[in-house]
């Protein structure tokens, strides 16, 4: 297990989750870190904190995606849009200073806790195998 936080070292070229152009990529290893990392797994916990040069760049979900867990804290203030399903396998933490763009779904496929901080997610929301899920706070579903 590895953290991705989103780095956008790749922009302008591509605002995309997984480019990956000559180790070239939006992600890096910490906070504020653009150190191009590997594009993340099923395996990587992934934060959008907004620090760094390029940290508060836009991001779009362009392909299928799994991850081990998807924090959006305060700090990120751009605008994530989810072209592609993305697949959360753990906890997922959101907030109400950042814009949810695009029309694709998420997919929470695993025992999670699911903290809202009062956002809307604008589209489907699929709560996938029998586990528990356990919400903290309100957590509106407009899709």
């Amino acid at each position: 297990m590895a953290a991705r936080y989103w780095s956008g070292n790749a922009t302008p070229t591509s605002f995309n989750w997984n480019y990956n152009s000559g180790g070239i990529t939006n992600w890096g290893s910490a906070s504020g870190v653009a150190d191009n990392v590997l594009p993340p797994t099923s395996a990587d916990d992934v934060f959008f904190d907004g620090v760094g040069v390029k940290g508060n760049s836009n991001s779009i979900v362009s392909a299928i995606i799994t991850v081990l867990s998807f924090t959006v804290t305060s700090g990120y203030t751009a605008t994530i849009t989810h072209n592609a399903i993305l697949t959360i396998a753990g906890n997922v933490t959101l907030n109400t200073s950042y814009t949810i763009a695009g029309t694709s779904s998420i997919t929470i496929s695993a025992a999670s806790t699911i903290t809202s901080n009062g956002k809307t997610w604008p589209n489907g929301v699929t709560f996938s195998f029998a586990n528990i899920k356990t919400l903290n706070g309100d957590f509106t579903i407009g899709g």
